[in-house]
């Protein structure tokens, strides 16, 4: 289990390589754009022990010189003695997130259900495909009010599909629910995106497509599949096709 974590801490930290990046040992620090929010400046372990206040307070100036409060986040499996640490310096716990994962041998597929199809996006679908995926399924399952999505924005996402893959799940031919697995590293992959149109909730699409995803994946060599969901029951959908609870990434921040 121990390599399991240490490999997902590290998927973590590659997914964040776009940006500008501060090695602070034992911390990789992370910064998004001027205008990023605040949950992509991240400072994240990469040692599984982090004991000296002299180690936070290295990375805490890198920080203060961007004028950010500090926010760390890691699996608490991964280095369970950091969130006493950050406790003794004033970091209070702002988000708490399950991290499931499913390897080949659990897997338990949804039943198939009559006028399913599913539609798998790459980099080479259509702009109409992918505006459907994202605009018609993925978009508006998270905000009905969502703005229409233009050409550029299609093509930009079409173009990030290398290893990852997005899916379109459709009943009698409609959209009803939409999702992806992220890139694939260090035979890793995450499913994230997961969302089903408010009309076709609580029907079983989205165990269905979780499932379908993950089989696909698994027969893209992928190892384990993982994902990150709050604990508000909709966990649930994920652990009847076979993902099981494996650790808490958590997100501790230290006030301004």
């Amino acid at each position: 289990m121990n390599d399991l974590i240490d490999r997902i801490q590290a998927y973590l930290c590659h997914e964040y390589e776009d940006q500008e990046v501060i090695k602070a040992a034992p911390f990789n620090i992370y910064f998004g754009k001027a205008d990023a929010k605040p949950e992509f400046n991240l400072a994240v372990p990469t040692q599984r022990t982090v004991e000296s206040n002299d180690a936070l307070l290295h990375m805490e100036d890198a920080f203060w010189q961007h004028h950010l409060s500090p926010r760390i986040q890691f699996l608490d499996a991964y280095n369970p003695a950091l969130t006493a640490l950050l406790g003794q310096n004033d970091y209070k716990l702002v988000n708490e997130s399950m991290v499931l994962a499913c390897k080949p041998e659990t897997l338990r597929p949804a039943p198939e259900m009559p006028g399913l199809t599913t539609l798998v996006l790459s980099g080479d679908s259509s702009l109409d495909d992918v505006k459907e995926g994202l605009q018609q399924t993925s978009q508006l399952g998270f905000d009905p009010f969502a703005t229409r999505m233009l050409d550029t924005d299609a093509e930009m996402f079409r173009k990030t599909l290398v290893t990852g893959q997005a899916f379109v799940l459709r009943l009698n031919k409609k959209p009803v629910a939409a999702g992806m697995f992220m890139e694939i590293f260090d035979g890793l992959t995450q499913v994230a995106g997961l969302t089903t149109l408010e009309n076709y909730r609580r029907q079983g699409f989205a165990a269905y497509l979780t499932g379908y995803m993950t089989k696909y994946a698994f027969s893209r060599h992928v190892e384990t599949v993982f994902l990150i969901a709050q604990a508000d029951g909709t966990e649930n959908v994920y652990r009847r096709v076979g993902f099981k609870p494996i650790a808490t990434l958590v997100t501790f921040e230290k006030m301004l």
